[in-house]
């Protein structure tokens, strides 16, 4: 056999061999694997109101209603969506030239009731008895009452469970600062310490 006989086989044979490899071969290709949509970002919170008493300057809340300081229109909100039926102010209109209130209050489906309190000699049994009215107005409903700070309020609310309610002095006190007196302290332990005016 000649050398060139014996080449020509030898590439038979390898050409042959090849050809058995890929045809064994019967894994189909590998293909890349589909991508996973990702999950849409979920949709943010609608915004809370916060609760009442933080809303408020020197907010307190109790059973039922909310006292403190002036409210703005983001604590009107506030009370709105806390279910607020009625604002009483012991503030006059012109404390608050830049912001009215009694409009705010209307557009929010709210009863907006004002008793001026001109400090000490605000505290008069005239407006002790409106504020009487409006509590009975509410209806049990819940309801803010309010003035700058929370003083006059505080003020307020020590005369009327003294000369309306059933509070002796020193309960009345307790009334009074459990609902933001301060500076007008004095003034109400004045009156406590008289008789109650005619007619309660």
């Amino acid at each position: 056999m000649t050398r060139a006989l014996v080449a020509a086989l030898f590439a038979i044979v390898v050409v042959g061999c090849a050809t058995d490899k890929g045809a064994g071969n019967t894994n189909p290709p590998e293909r890349e694997a589909d991508a996973t949509p990702a999950d849409p970002a979920p949709a943010p919170p609608e915004a809370q109101a916060p609760p009442v008493e933080q809303a408020l300057k020197n907010g307190v809340a109790h059973d039922g209603y909310y006292t403190g300081g002036q409210p703005d229109a983001a604590a009107l909100d506030a009370a709105q969506a806390a279910g607020v039926k009625t604002v009483i102010s012991f503030r006059a209109a012109d404390e608050t030239p830049d912001f009215d209130e009694q409009a705010a209050v209307e557009q929010r489906g709210m009863t907006f009731v004002r008793i001026p309190v001109a400090g000490a000699g605000g505290l008069t049994k005239d407006n002790v008895l409106a504020f009487d009215q409006a509590l009975q107005a509410a209806q049990g409903q819940p309801y803010v009452a309010h003035c700058g700070s929370g003083n006059r309020a505080g003020a307020m609310y020590a005369l009327h469970a003294f000369w309306l309610g059933s509070q002796d002095r020193d309960a009345a006190l307790a009334t009074g600062k459990a609902h933001g007196l301060t500076k007008l302290e004095p003034a109400v332990v004045e009156l406590l310490d008289k008789k109650p005016p005619q007619g309660h």
